[in-house]
């Protein structure tokens, strides 16, 4: 008896920790703020992005799920995080050249949730 109790109220518990009430999620509205691309809706806004050699990219998590930013192509070192639900991650492109990167969980390089950063 004592543990059917338990194994309820442990239930009980977990839903109200992964409850999404009153949280609004993709809610980017529009265009991010400059050098940050949102990742809402699945998606990588903006999808491409032009921008300075030297500057800093702060992807910003708006979606009720984890992404992760994995690169794929560029003249530049290797980036990769998975990003949590409202989380960030943030990455330098110091050589000019154009970077294609994808999430892991909901693309590939070539299809799915994919982008690319062009620095020049």
């Amino acid at each position: 008896m004592r543990l059917g109790r338990l194994k309820g109220m442990t239930l009980v518990a977990l839903a109200a920790a992964c409850s999404l009430t009153g949280t609004q999620y993709g809610t980017g509205n529009g265009t991010p703020p400059p050098n940050t691309v949102y990742m809402e809706n699945t998606t990588f806004n903006p999808n491409d992005l032009t921008v300075k050699a030297g500057t800093t990219i702060t992807w910003s998590n708006q979606d009720p799920f984890q992404h992760s930013v994995v690169y794929s192509a560029g003249p530049d070192s290797a980036f990769s995080d998975t990003i949590p639900v409202g989380g960030i991650f943030q990455h330098t492109f110091k050589t000019p050249g154009t970077y294609s990167y994808y999430c892991a969980i909901h693309g590939t390089p070539t299809t799915g949730m994919h982008a690319t950063i062009t620095a020049q």
